[in-house]
This record gives C-alpha cells, sequence and structure tokens, in this order.
C-alpha cells in the first residue's frame, strides 16, 4: 500500500526555509542601518579593484580553512569518522557562521547560527556544540602561537622584558595542561549535576581529540594560516 505524504515534514520545511531567509534579512538590515549608500558608493569607486580582489580572496581561503578545521575537528569527535559531515557542507556551513558573527552584534550569533543548521542535519546537539567550542579553542591557540612568535619583536617596540613574559606564558600553559589532567578527577563526585556532567563530557571530547592521530595539530596549522589570511587581507584592504 502507498504511503501517504506527510504534511507536518513539508510545514516544517516551509518554516525552516522562512526562518533562514528572515535571519539573512534581519543580518543585511543590522549590517547596512547605520550606511549612507552614496558615501558606500563613493567609497567602493575609489578603491582598487585589484587589491579588493586580493583581500577577497584572502578572506575565501581563510573561510575555506576554517570549515575544514571544524570539520577535522566534527569527524574526530564523531563515531562515524569522516562521514560525519563533508568538505563541501562544513565549508558552506562556517561560511554562513561567518557572515552572521560579521553582520550580528558580536560573534556568537554565527556560532548559534552553525549548531542550528548542524543540528538539523541529524548531528547530535552535543557534538555540535562541543566542536564548536573546540574550533574558538584552537582559533585562540593559535592566536597564541602568533603571538609568541612575535614577542621578540613586540619586546623591541613597546620595550618591556621578553623572557619574562615569555616564562609567563610557558608557565600558565603547563599549568592548563596540569589542570586538564586531573580535573576530572576532582569533579568525578558532582558528575550528577547537569552543568559538572556537560563540562567533564567536554574535557574527554578535548582529550579525545589530543588523542586522535593529528587532528589537533592539523586544525593547529589551520588556524595559523588562517589568521596569517585575515592579517593580509586586513593589510591589503
Amino acid at each position: 500500500m502507498q504511503v501517504p505524504p506527510q504534511p507536518p515534514r513539508k510545514i516544517s520545511a516551509l518554516f525552516s526555509l522562512i526562518l533562514k531567509i528572515s535571519l539573512t534579512l534581519v543580518a543585511f538590515w543590522f549590517a547596512l542601518r547605520d550606511v549612507e549608500m552614496n558615501d558606500l558608493l563613493e567609497t567602493i569607486r575609489q578603491q582598487k579593484p585589484e587589491s579588493l580582489i586580493l583581500a577577497g580572496l584572502c578572506v575565501f581561503f581563510q573561510v575555506v580553512l576554517g570549515g575544514l578545521r571544524w570539520r577535522n575537528i566534527l569527524a574526530s569527535l564523531s563515531e562515524y569518522g569522516k562521514k560525519v559531515i563533508s568538505a563541501w557542507n562544513a565549508v558552506r556551513l562556517y561560511y554562513i557562521s561567518v557572515f552572521f558573527s560579521s553582520c550580528l552584534p558580536g560573534t556568537v550569533g554565527g556560532d548559534v547560527v552553525r549548531i542550528w543548521i548542524t543540528r538539523s542535519d541529524k548531528i547530535p546537539l552535543s557534538l555540535s556544540v562541543n566542536s564548536i567550542i573546540l574550533d574558538r579553542l584552537i582559533a585562540l591557540a593559535a592566536l597564541a602561537v602568533i603571538v609568541l612568535a612575535m614577542l621578540p619583536m613586540l619586546a623591541d617596540v613597546a620595550e618591556f622584558d621578553f623572557w619574562l613574559v615569555y616564562g609567563v606564558i610557558v608557565a600558565g600553559g603547563f599549568l592548563a595542561v596540569w589542570l586538564l589532567r586531573r580535573i576530572e578527577k576532582f569533579f568525578e563526585p558532582y558528575r550528577h549535576i547537569k552543568i559538572v556532567h556537560f563540562g567533564l563530557y567536554f574535557i574527554g571530547c578535548l582529550r579525545q581529540m589530543v588523542r586522535s592521530s593529528g587532528t589537533g595539530f592539523n586544525a593547529l596549522i589551520f588556524a595559523i594560516i588562517a589568521h596569517i589570511f585575515s592579517c593580509a587581507s586586513t593589510y591589503i584592504i
């Protein structure tokens, strides 16, 4: 017997489409609400097309690297491995989150949109949330690596003791690793508390990603290169 179509799914798909269009229009409104269009057009006319194209390419590669970095993290946390999400879909969702992060106040909006869309692709909520938090942490760690590499130059400009600052940062890193190795035993008796349970689950995800062969290192390298592309696009503009 032929199974009749299910109207609720059509309604759900229509509601999802309307919500996506509405969020996009709201984002454009936030981005353009205080912009004088005549001044904007005059500014655009004064730009060098080749510089804008080069800056756009830098931003494009930054987004691609960000999407691939997030996919590696997501795959390392998932029991399905690389099959959890395709490279194209990861870059597409990452680009959408970057758009909303740029247009909406703060950067949380883009992450919320990415979680929502990822959840609609039947990826567990806890997996998408933890992967995005880890993605943010790795991006922050990449910035720390760049700052460490630039410390000698910054020390000459700002006239501070390079070795003192370097020692404090390295000591802070070792302290963070030490706490990460022991914090689970300390909070284990309180696992029944929801927030503690989620925290311990996140720590487990972090350890799993670190133990995955090359995942953490590759994600860090992708993040460093993405930051370099971001700095290059800013300099060109």
